[in-house]
């Protein structure tokens, strides 16, 4: 998740706070942890106190990640990894899209 939104940034408030289970992944601040895993060697009788791990974004972005230099191509993936669904594009609209529908290759 932290690796995701390195690359296509924070996730808006406003969803987060929407998701049941975002409590499982965000702080209140919108930051993510993670729980560390549990030890098989420790007995889980003994109370223990919880520690989580926050996990800083490594901020990047896809033309780095995916290595093209196409910028309708990445136009197109950015659309598709758009968190909001009032701002992603429909399949009908992604269908529609330049990366898809402008040919780069001449007609023969």
């Amino acid at each position: 998740m932290a690796r995701v939104l390195g690359i296509i940034g924070p996730i808006p408030e406003s969803l987060y706070k929407k998701c049941k289970l975002a409590s499982n992944f965000f702080t209140r601040e919108g930051l993510i942890y993670q729980s560390p895993e549990k030890d098989k060697n420790l007995n889980e009788s003994i109370p223990r106190r919880k520690k989580i791990q926050i996990l800083i974004p490594k901020r990047t972005s896809l033309k780095y990640r995916l290595k093209v230099e196409d910028a309708n191509f990445l136009g197109f993936i950015k659309a598709l990894l758009e968190l909001d669904p009032e701002k992603r594009p429909s399949a009908k609209d992604a269908l529609n899209h330049p990366w898809l529908t402008e040919s780069v290759y001449p007609d023969n």
